[in-house]
């Protein structure tokens, strides 16, 4: 049974408001643009964040974090 089939066998027996909220967001779905999937690549995330760390002393922040586990 195909999905479409499926999907009129469960919506036949509803009635005509609920079916028509099926419909509604069957069209939403159909007008909403597909989303390509592309696997992502870790190097894209190189150097990002790293203005925030240019008015930290690390070894100062490192050291506040290790005083704070004990």
């Amino acid at each position: 049974m195909s999905v479409a089939d499926e999907i009129y066998k469960i919506v036949k027996s509803m009635p005509e408001d609920r079916a028509n909220k099926i419909l509604d967001f069957a069209k939403f779905l159909q007008a909403k643009p597909e989303l390509e999937d592309k696997p992502l690549d870790f190097r894209d995330a190189a150097g990002l964040g790293q203005e925030m760390w240019q008015s930290i002393d690390v070894d100062a922040y490192i050291q506040q974090e290790r005083s704070s586990w004990e």
